[in-house]
């Protein structure tokens, strides 16, 4: 007796075509997640590398600007203004020395020489007057020297010869001067005739003294007034930041400092 053939049932090609669409969609969707992550995950680093970028510079100008006129006379001007540039002198080894004897000579025996080491430009102070800049003479740069310095008989060598009396005083300093391109968005510090990058991605960056912290402060323009700092500085994304599809915005974080300057603190605090 004959039977009918057995048909195996499979898979039409309607069902095929709709298995497809359904998993072409399915895996759109995960992308369209995944990509959404990645561009949060990139707008997060962005704008975690700003805070990092804007406190590190509000943190290092301040450093700077603490140590503005400390081993340096009182009555000579520390902190200058010149067009967009903020100048300080700052003495960071304390670098110092006073004549108890005359001396006439272009090579000047001091107490510790190695404090001077790295310094060009050097205060001569005598009581009374204003302070005249004198020249080490760097181009000594052969054992024992060492820029102009001799460590091991701790003499200072000048690029001229001067004459000293006692109680006259030599103090080290080294010119920092700042200033800021708002078409860079750049922070720029220029040291011993040298410009070079301090910060990037800075959209503002001001500085101001004033004669107090308290709400009647007034601003000064002039050292022997300045006692407070005040530093404002503004940082930017590095590139727009955008968490879905569209082309974002440039982000932004403000710091603001108010500090005594180190050397005008007040006494008790």
């Amino acid at each position: 007796m004959k039977t009918c053939p057995q048909y195996q049932k499979g898979v039409t090609l309607l069902g095929l075509l709709l298995a497809v669409v359904l998993g072409g969609i399915i895996l759109l969707g995960l992308m369209r997640v995944f990509m959404t992550s990645v561009k949060s995950y990139s707008a997060e680093e962005k704008l975690i590398e700003m805070k990092r970028s804007t406190n590190r510079t509000i943190n290092k100008i301040k450093e700077f600007f603490m140590e503005a006129g400390v081993d340096l006379p009182e009555d000579e001007d520390v902190i200058t203004f010149d067009g967009d540039y903020v100048i300080i002198k700052v003495n960071r080894t304390g670098a110092y020395h006073c004549f108890d004897e005359d001396v006439d000579s272009d090579q000047i025996p001091v107490e510790d020489a190695r404090g001077f080491i790295g310094y060009e430009s050097i205060w001569r102070k005598t009581p009374g007057d204003a302070a005249a800049q004198v020249t080490i003479d760097i181009s000594k740069n052969t054992s024992p020297f060492e820029k102009g310095i001799d460590t091991t008989n701790h003499v200072l060598y000048l690029t001229t010869t001067e004459s000293f009396v006692p109680d006259d005083e030599l103090y080290a300093y080294k010119t920092y001067k700042f200033r800021h391109d708002p078409t860079t968005n750049t922070v720029y510090v220029t040291i011993d005739g040298y410009e070079d990058v301090l910060a990037e991605n800075i959209e503002e960056f001001f500085v101001k003294f004033y004669d107090t912290h308290r709400d009647a402060k007034t601003e000064q323009t002039d050292w022997a007034d300045m006692r407070v700092c005040s530093l404002f500085v503004k940082g930017i994304t590095d590139s727009r930041v955008s968490a879905g599809t569209g082309s974002g915005e440039f982000k932004e974080m403000s710091l603001s400092k108010i500090f005594y300057l180190r050397n005008k603190i007040p006494i008790g605090g």
